[in-house]
């Protein structure tokens, strides 16, 4: 009996969680209808040729092997994972799937595929460089460009780059991006492979749920990368999230649903400390726990809510109910669904997306799911706290960690330049690069908050919006909190 495999090269393809769960269920479904296929899946990330050019800014050799730890996990999910294994020499890896050619249906076609693909890569990376090194001898002659080199030969190199540039790009959005062969498979078979836990993860998730006792669980994905400065990546800074509509949803989920225990998913790094300190909200990772941890708290939990990112497509290869929010005219078009669509196409009933973020659509969800608050007859109100290992983990406190924030201690972080500050300020900043991102709704004449939005802040963070109003004359807060900056934002789970 053959088997099924797929490879995802970080040369070609970017670090991304939900590029990497899309592409692991669309392996899984090229044989599924063969119940004894299993899915060997294998990663490359040879670091003796260049890195893919969808991040090409921001990662390099050096800290390569960081994106890969904190994307890796998501693969143990697979449907019908057979095996999974990480080369770092990509010859290396071709021969030990040669070996084993006999046993891989589609063999040939697979390896012809991304053989060409890498040929396309080195082509691109070599033409890219010639063009940049004839582009800098000729700048400070500007003038002989046209008599040093004929147009026409400028317009071939930078024709061949874009070339394979497209060709690259049009085998990630088949292999790990676009939905046409998932939507298809669900047509014709009703029905989509879901993510599948694994035994060892569903242990250690099932003795932390002891510690919740009776409440009900809801991961919730809320994205603020902007107050990381290492994970860049400029261009998604507008899928970030509205620190203040969240913060008023879990803050009155708290009131009105005191049984639910609201789990933050994603790296520590970037969760605002205001919404840290909530007494219904916990962050996996200050447990010490991973992303597959993460993975498993999402596919277990009662309801899962957040922007559309990569913890999102998680929850869209689940049984698990969501609204995930934040999906853009792009991302639809990805999905293969039109604007007004509030279902992927093998989505269940209560399995919804939407384009806006905002906290009555978010406590709607809560209700139409959830409903109203329930406790066991022996309890009248929940009474479970945080265990005593909730704490900061040490790697956050070196000097080498990810985060522009150095932990000192529980509402306070050190800016190496201005020293000690709270979250006040952070939030401050959060707010501030909200109300750009939403612009005419919150913004009067002169580029600063309306009257009724100070209002509001004032009524909930009276300190923060003090410290917007001290800070109004200046009408740019990104200095204000270096190294924060508007580019320093990006990818990463």
């Amino acid at each position: 009996m053959k088997s099924n495999f797929g490879i995802y090269d970080f040369g070609l393809f970017p670090f991304a969680l939900g590029d990497l769960v899309t592409w692991t269920v669309k392996t899984s479904i090229t044989h599924w209808s063969d119940p004894k296929c299993y899915s060997d899946l294998y990663v490359c990330l040879d670091k003796k040729s260049p890195l893919n050019f969808y991040q090409s800014e921001y990662i390099n050799q050096e800290n390569c092997k960081n994106y890969l730890d904190n994307c890796i996990g998501a693969l143990n999910f697979s449907p019908r994972l057979g095996s999974l294994r990480v080369f770092y020499d990509r010859l290396e890896m071709l021969e030990f799937i040669r070996v084993r050619s006999d046993s891989y249906n589609d063999y040939e076609t697979k390896i012809n595929q991304y053989v060409n693909l890498v040929k396309a890569r080195d082509t691109l990376h070599k033409r890219s460089q010639r063009l940049s090194v004839l582009l800098k001898k000729l700048k400070p002659h500007k003038t002989l460009i046209k008599k040093v080199t004929p147009r026409w030969a400028l317009k071939i190199i930078i024709y061949s780059i874009n070339k394979s540039r497209e060709d690259i790009q049009c085998n990630f959005s088949r292999l790990a991006s676009n939905h046409d062969d998932l939507n298809k498979f669900y047509f014709e078979n009703k029905f989509i492979p879901y993510l599948e836990t694994p035994a060892s993860v569903k242990q250690m998730i099932a003795e932390v749920r002891e510690n919740f006792g009776w409440r009900r669980l809801v991961t919730f994905h809320a994205r603020f990368r902007c107050i990381d400065q290492l994970y860049k990546g400029g261009e998604s800074l507008e899928r970030d999230s509205d620190i203040l509509e969240w913060y008023k949803f879990l803050k009155y989920s708290g009131d009105t649903h005191p049984d639910i225990v609201f789990l933050a998913l994603g790296r520590a790094e970037e969760k605002p400390l205001c919404l840290l300190d909530l007494p219904n909200v916990v962050c996996p990772r200050l447990l010490g726990l991973d992303l597959s941890h993460d993975i498993g708290f999402l596919l277990s939990s009662d309801l899962f809510l957040g922007v559309s990112s990569g913890f999102a497509a998680c929850a869209s290869f689940s049984p698990v109910p969501y609204r995930i929010t934040k999906v853009s005219p792009a991302a639809r078009g990805v999905y293969g669904i039109g604007e007004g669509d509030i279902r992927l196409p093998f989505g269940t009933k209560e399995q919804t997306i939407q384009g806006h973020e905002d906290s009555s659509s978010l406590a709607a969800a809560l209700e139409e799911v959830l409903g109203v608050t329930k406790f066991p007859a022996t309890h009248s109100k929940p009474t479970w706290q945080r265990p005593s290992n909730y704490v900061v983990p040490k790697r956050l406190l070196s000097e080498s960690s990810t985060s522009m924030r150095e932990f000192i201690n529980r509402g306070l972080f050190k800016n190496s330049t201005q020293g000690f500050y709270n979250s006040d300020l952070e939030l401050a900043f959060l707010l501030y690069l909200s109300m750009l991102g939403k612009g005419g709704a919150h913004v009067d004449g002169r580029g600063w908050f309306r009257p009724e939005m100070l209002t509001e802040i004032r009524n909930i963070f009276p300190m923060v919006a003090e410290i917007l109003i001290s800070y109004k004359g200046g009408g740019d807060l990104s200095g204000f909190l270096e190294p924060i900056s508007f580019r320093n934002a990006g990818s990463g789970c």
